[in-house]
């Protein structure tokens, strides 16, 4: 039988002073480490509770079935994917009471026919040209929303592009100002 070289260890009163200390800061707004990935490989189960127990408000993670498992499992703390969610998982976002991310017209539809409401974040592109809602196309997604009002938007979102790998933050500024145009426009929409 064959050792293994390598093992992860952690300590539970380090997680939880950890995540504590990075809790502080914003104390004043909503707090959602991700644990995305079964938290990293180091087990979506066993790490969320210690989590909890460190301050999170949330958890974040990628995909319906990651916060299916969080729920089945006692997790009773509100759950937000971050992913694109499938057709035919929205019902069980819905049933279930999940968060969820929104940046496609088809998706506010498809909730909008299921008719309970469901809390979204929109999230916004604003240079890291992954996936969002393009700004030129915000006005358009904002008369999707009003036709479909048991989808509540409750957050919104962006995602920064290469923002740890560099001294020069003139492009995170540049996103930073487009995300601010695209709350501007959703104020302004009510």
């Amino acid at each position: 039988m064959k050792k293994q070289k390598t093992w992860v260890e952690i300590n539970k009163e380090n997680l939880i002073h950890n995540v504590r200390t990075l809790k502080e800061p914003v104390k004043d707004a909503v707090f959602a480490p991700a644990v995305k990935a079964n938290a990293y490989g180091h087990g979506i189960c066993e790490i969320a509770p210690y989590v909890l127990e460190g301050g999170a408000d949330w958890l974040a993670v990628d995909a319906y079935f990651e916060a299916k498992k969080l729920k089945d499992s006692g997790i009773t703390a509100p759950i937000y994917i971050m992913g694109y969610v499938l057709k035919d998982e929205l019902p069980g976002v819905v049933e279930n009471g999940f968060r969820m991310v929104a940046y496609n017209p088809e998706t506010v539809r498809w909730l909008g026919e299921i008719g309970k409401d469901v809390n979204v974040h929109l999230k916004i592109e604003t240079g890291n040209n992954r996936q969002g809602i393009d700004l030129k196309d915000l006005s358009k997604f904002i008369e999707v929303l009003k036709e479909n009002p048991c989808v509540n938007v409750e957050g919104v979102a962006t995602h920064f592009a290469n923002i740890e790998d560099t001294t020069d933050h003139s492009y995170a500024e540049y996103q930073l100002e487009n995300f601010r145009k695209a709350i501007e426009m959703l104020e302004e929409a009510g």
